[in-house]
C-alpha cells in the first residue's frame, strides 16, 4: 500500500512538472521536415507517459473511458478533416496543397494531441486530474507574472493593474501589458467558469481559485470577463433547477440553447460578410483592425449554401502571404476561419458537433448537471472565439477538453468497468 501511495506521488510530480513545461512553451518548434511545436511534442509525451503507466499497471476501464471521451470530444476535428478531404477531392487539389493543410493543422496545431493530453491526466488521476492540470497551468503563469514584477517592480505592476480594472481595460499601462499572456489567460478563464459553477468548501480550492483569478485579471480580456458574467450565473441557475427536480426541463433548455447557438453563429458569419464590423467602425467603435481583416477575407468566400469551402489551412496560408502585405497575421475570428475552410454545410455540421452533440454526449443517461458543465465550457469558449482565435490555441483546447471530459469521469469509468468486467467491478482507490 505504501509503495502504491509513493507511486501516485511520483506520478503526480512528474505529470504536473511535464504539464508546467508544456504550458510554459508558448513559442518555438522543432523542424523534422514538418514543423512540430514544443507544446505539441510535450502533449504527445504526456500521452506516451500515460500509455507507459498503463503498460506497467493497467486500468483497462479507465483507459477505455478516457479514450472514448477523447474521441467524442474530437468530433469537431473529425468533421473538419472529413469535409476538407471532400473539398480537396471535389476541387482536385494539388497534393502539395493537401499536404500543406494537413501539416499546418495536424503537426503544428494538433487538436488530437491536445485532447489526448487531457485524457492522459484523467487516466492517471481520474477527476483529480482537473486540479493537477490547473497546478501545471499556474506554475508557469505565476512565474511569468513574477518575472514582470521583478523587472518593473511590484508597486508599478499593482498600480497598472488597478488602473486596468478601474477603467475596464480602457487604460492599459506599459507594465501590465507585459502580463497579457493571451493563451494562458483564456485557459485560466475557462477554469474560472468551471470553478464558479462547481464551488467547493475546500481551502485548497479557494487558493487555486484566487491564483487563477489573479492571473486572469492581470490579462483582463474584456470579452472573456463579459462571458463569465453572463454564462456562469446562467449555468448556476440551471444547476439549481436540476437540483429542484427539473432535470428533463433543463435538458430540453440546453438542447434548444445549443441549437440556437448554432443558428446565431451561422448568422454571425453572414453579418460579418455583410459588413457588420465596417458598420461598427463607422459608428465610432474601434474594432482593432478587424473591420479591415474581414473586408480583406471577403474575397475568399460567399455566404451561401453553394459555398463548399477551401479546405483545411487555406485561410492560414493566405494570411501568411497576402495578409502580411496588409499587416495582418491573424483573422481574429475562428468562426469565419472555419467557414472559409470547410464551407457552409461543413460549418453547420461542425457547429452541431461542437454544441448539441457534445452536451448530449456528456450529459447522457440523465446526468443533466454534467450536461450543464459541458454547456458552460462550450458556450464560454464560443463566446470568446467571436473576436479571437481561441479555438486554434492548443493549450486552451487541452483545458477545454479536460474541464468538459473531467466532470463525471469517475462515474463513466465505473460504468465502463462494469460493462467490461461485470457488475462486481468497483473503482479502486
Amino acid at each position: 500500500m505504501l509503495e502504491k501511495k509513493a507511486e501516485k506521488k511520483i506520478a503526480a510530480v512528474y505529470f504536473v512538472s511535464l504539464g508546467a513545461i508544456m504550458y510554459f512553451c508558448l513559442d518555438g518548434y522543432i523542424d523534422l521536415g514538418v514543423y512540430i511545436t514544443y507544446r505539441h511534442a510535450l502533449a504527445l509525451l504526456l500521452v506516451f507517459s500515460a500509455f507507459c503507466a498503463f503498460l506497467v499497471r493497467p486500468d483497462v476501464a479507465r483507459m477505455a473511458a478516457a479514450f472514448k471521451d477523447c474521441l467524442a470530444f474530437c468530433a469537431p476535428t473529425f468533421v473538419f478533416l472529413v469535409f476538407s478531404l471532400f473539398i480537396w477531392a471535389h476541387n482536385r487539389e494539388d497534393p502539395a496543397i493537401i499536404a500543406r493543410g494537413l501539416s499546418s493543422n495536424f503537426f503544428f496545431i494538433n487538436h488530437f494531441a491536445s485532447v489526448f493530453a487531457a485524457g492522459a491526466f484523467l487516466y492517471m488521476f481520474g477527476e483529480k486530474g482537473i486540479w493537477y492540470n490547473l497546478v501545471s497551468l499556474l506554475i508557469p503563469y505565476l512565474f511569468m507574472l513574477g518575472h514582470v514584477m521583478a523587472e518593473f517592480g511590484i508597486g508599478a505592476y499593482m498600480r497598472d493593474l488597478w488602473v486596468l480594472i478601474r477603467t475596464f481595460a480602457g487604460d492599459t499601462g506599459d507594465v501590465i501589458q507585459q502580463a497579457e499572456i493571451h493563451e494562458l489567460a483564456f485557459c485560466a478563464g475557462a477554469y474560472l467558469v468551471y470553478m464558479l459553477i462547481n464551488m467547493k468548501r475546500s481551502p485548497s480550492f479557494w487558493i487555486l481559485f484566487a491564483a487563477a483569478s489573479f492571473c486572469f485579471v492581470s490579462a483582463f480580456k474584456r470579452i472573456a470577463i463579459v462571458g463569465i458574467l453572463i454564462i456562469a450565473p446562467l449555468c448556476l441557475l440551471l444547476k439549481l433547477w436540476v437540483r429542484l427536480g427539473q432535470k428533463k426541463t433543463v435538458a430540453k433548455i440546453l438542447t434548444i440553447l445549443m441549437a440556437a447557438t448554432c443558428v446565431i453563429l451561422l448568422a454571425y458569419v453572414g453579418l460579418v460578410h455583410a459588413g457588420l464590423f465596417e458598420w461598427m467602425e463607422k459608428g465610432g467603435i474601434d474594432t482593432m483592425s478587424r473591420a479591415d481583416a474581414y473586408e480583406w477575407a471577403r474575397r475568399y468566400y460567399d455566404f451561401s449554401p453553394a459555398f463548399l469551402g477551401r479546405g483545411i489551412g487555406f485561410l492560414t496560408y493566405v494570411l501568411q502571404n497576402d495578409g502580411n502585405l496588409l499587416g495582418l497575421n491573424t483573422i481574429h475570428n475562428d468562426f469565419l476561419q472555419y467557414f472559409v475552410d470547410i464551407g457552409f454545410w461543413g460549418y453547420i455540421v461542425w457547429l452541431l458537433s461542437m454544441t448539441v452533440f457534445r452536451v448530449l454526449y456528456f450529459g447522457r443517461r440523465g446526468r443533466t448537471e454534467l450536461a450543464v458543465n459541458a454547456a458552460a465550457i462550450t458556450l464560454w469558449t464560443l463566446f470568446v472565439s467571436a473576436t479571437d482565435n481561441t479555438l486554434r490555441y492548443p493549450l486552451f483546447i487541452t483545458v477545454m477538453a479536460l474541464l468538459t471530459m473531467g466532470g463525471g469521469f469517475d462515474i463513466r469509468t465505473e460504468e465502463m468497468g462494469r460493462k467490461i468486467f461485470g457488475e462486481h467491478y468497483g473503482i479502486k482507490s
